[in-house]
């Protein structure tokens, strides 16, 4: 019997770190422009009035959009994320998907990149529709930017 309750155990512990480790990714981005595009990417996302508009000093962007409650398994909040840096006529910044806790998941926080793969392949086209959207803002097209997968934000 402690055996049978050990391996349960375990396998119980196995989920969790499966569940807190499988969507935990985000999008990087980095791309050469001509001048500074924060301030008319955060002319359109206001216009928008999708989008929550946060300045952290003069050449950092963060842009939010909070998606309601789309399913049971997805209890609490959902909110689509861009942070944009500017320097030296680069500009670099992340896309990620956050769930502040999914029963799928154990109630796990968790994010998620725009990227290829499997894990969100329902939230994925619309998160890469917000993404274009920025970028087009910015003046870039998707073919101008390097994007790179990895680890939380």
């Amino acid at each position: 019997m402690a055996a049978r309750v050990r391996s349960v155990g375990m396998a119980l512990i196995l989920l969790v770190v499966a569940a807190a480790m499988s969507g935990c990714t985000v999008t990087r981005f980095r791309a050469d422009v001509q001048g500074n595009p924060l301030a008319t990417v955060a002319e359109h996302a206001s216009e928008e009035d999708q989008y929550a508009v946060e300045w952290e000093g003069e050449d950092t962007l963060k842009l939010r959009d909070t998606w309601p409650v789309h399913s049971v398994f997805t209890l609490g909040w959902t909110t689509f994320n861009a942070e944009l840096h500017y320097a030296d006529a680069e500009l670099t910044g992340s896309f990620y998907w956050w769930n502040s806790s999914l029963l799928g998941c154990l109630f796990i926080p968790m994010y998620l990149d725009t990227g290829p793969g499997f894990a969100g392949a329902a939230l994925k086209p619309y998160m890469r529709r917000q993404r274009k959207e920025i970028l087009g803002w910015a003046g870039l097209q998707e073919s101008d930017v390097e994007f790179t997968h990895g680890s939380s934000p």
